[in-house]
């Protein structure tokens, strides 16, 4: 018999097992990519409904209720698809940013010492 990898799973914390390292690797990477894109959806939900509305202040006062309701629904909902598809991408560029971050504040640090 085998080696057998388990982890704590994310949902039920019930306890899943893996034949080998890389598959549990894979499933934590997923579950981590899963629990990502929700909140970024949850972010872009409410964002989109915000930018809809205030859009829809300056521009659409004279339309029907149901028409701006209709749009900021479908403001919101249409942000949140956007930003839960991307956040794997979104959240790699936040990460690069913040280590640019960090190598500008030490390189100017380093500077200003030299």
């Amino acid at each position: 018999m085998g080696t057998r990898f388990g982890r704590r799973t994310a949902d039920a914390g019930t306890y899943e097992f893996r034949d080998s390292k890389e598959s549990l690797v894979a499933a934590k990477r997923r579950d981590s990519s899963d629990a990502r894109s929700g909140l970024f959806g949850l972010i872009g939900l409410l964002v989109g409904g915000v930018l809809t509305y205030i859009v829809l202040i300056k521009v659409g006062t004279e339309w029907p209720k149901w028409l701006r309701f209709g749009l900021v629904i479908s403001g919101a909902g249409g942000l949140a698809y956007i930003l839960a598809k991307f956040a794997d991408l979104i959240w790699n560029i936040i990460l690069s940013l913040a280590l640019l971050a960090v190598l500008w504040g030490i390189g100017s640090w380093i500077w200003k010492a030299v």
